[in-house]
């Protein structure tokens, strides 16, 4: 908010965006990594656990480093070896590593057609997208934070880089709107708890197999 999107940041949106029209054409999921992405060894087992149950999501994003650790998460769908399919409480940037389903990247698609919002800002706000704020735990995936980001960190600076009537009306507007995506955030986490914990509870009743793998 109170900015533009900075050159690197419309480069990552665009080879992000044309990797999901490749995606939304296709007839199965795919793995989208950055090329600064380190990943867990356990890795390629989690994955698989995941297209074990396609049907319980569209869109995956992996996360492996410290602050996403302690974020609030609720367990949704075992996926052996101690990992889960989580629903995350928060809105956390980074599109360094995702599973996404040709029917989440044409949701995602449908969210480019304008936006002034980085790519992994985006991804991470379901109310826009309509994709459940997923994610696997303990985390698999961190940036490589010995390679140089093309983006570099000027994004992360909160003053805003607008002039004139727009910088002002950011100052007046700004607490609103954090005010609102707080709430947007935190309304989308806790008004899926009854539905999360009644497809659990349904799962469990139905007594569905676990992965030969949770042996």
């Amino acid at each position: 908010m109170g900015k533009d999107l900075y050159p690197g940041e419309i480069a990552c949106l665009l080879s992000h965006k044309k990797a999901l029209q490749q995606i939304a054409a296709k007839d199965r999921p795919w793995i989208v990594l950055e090329d600064d992405v380190l990943l867990s060894p356990d890795w390629p087992y989690v994955v698989r656990a995941l297209m074990q149950r396609r049907d319980e999501w569209e869109f995956v994003r992996f996360f492996g480093d410290a602050k996403h650790a302690t974020r609030l998460q609720r367990k949704l769908v075992p996926l052996g070896r101690n990992y889960w399919l989580t629903r995350i409480s928060t809105t956390p940037g980074g599109a360094h590593a995702y599973l996404v389903s040709p029917s989440g990247a044409r949701k995602i698609l449908r969210c480019l057609h304008y936006t002034a919002t980085p790519i992994d800002t985006l991804m991470g706000q379901p109310w826009k997208t309509g994709l459940g704020a997923l994610s696997v735990w303990p985390g698999l995936a961190r940036e490589n934070g010995e390679f140089p980001s093309y983006i570099g960190n000027a994004r992360f600076v909160s003053a805003p880089t607008t002039t004139g009537l727009e910088r002002a009306l950011y100052f007046a507007a700004n607490p609103g709107l954090r005010l609102v995506q707080n709430i947007l955030k935190r309304g989308f986490y806790y008004g899926h708890a009854l539905p999360d914990r009644w497809h659990r509870c349904t799962r469990q009743q139905a007594g569905v197999a676990p992965h030969p793998a949770e042996h």
